[in-house]
């Protein structure tokens, strides 16, 4: 998967594959979701997405009563008293198998269709970043 964006919701990550299409992860520190899109163009438009996922799996709001929501697949969040997770919504798919497909295929510079070749330079300071918070977590 490749790490597209740190947004307050979390870490945004892209995945395409012929199997899945474009699935899109926000991986928070006790929530994660999931969704699959096809016609984000651009970070603001992916951004205002996850805006909308979020406050859905914080609600939690049944994806087909809200305007835009098309895609969103699952949404999860761990609850810190209990360590129980509390699934919002769940629409089984594809989808299911990606973490293994990345793991063994890893896509650290996958851009969506259409995004311009200069985003690249974003993904690599994203990576280097990710990467000092790994080291200062293993120090």
């Amino acid at each position: 998967m490749t790490l597209i964006d740190v947004l307050p919701e979390g870490d945004l990550y892209f995945y395409h594959s012929e199997h899945c299409g474009d699935v899109w992860v926000v991986s928070g520190a006790h929530s994660v979701i999931v969704a699959y899109r096809e016609d984000e163009i651009d970070i603001a438009r992916v951004r205002r997405k996850v805006e909308l996922w979020d406050r859905a799996r914080q609600d939690p709001l049944k994806p087909d009563v809200i305007n835009g929501f098309e895609g969103a697949v699952y949404a999860a969040t761990e609850d810190l008293s209990t360590k129980r997770i509390s699934v919002a919504w769940f629409s089984p798919g594809d989808w299911l198998g990606v973490p293994g497909v990345s793991s063994r295929k890893p896509q650290s510079t996958q851009l969506p269709l259409h995004w311009p070749e200069t985003y690249r330079d974003r993904l690599r300071q994203l990576a280097r970043e990710q990467e000092k918070r790994k080291e200062r977590r293993e120090a």
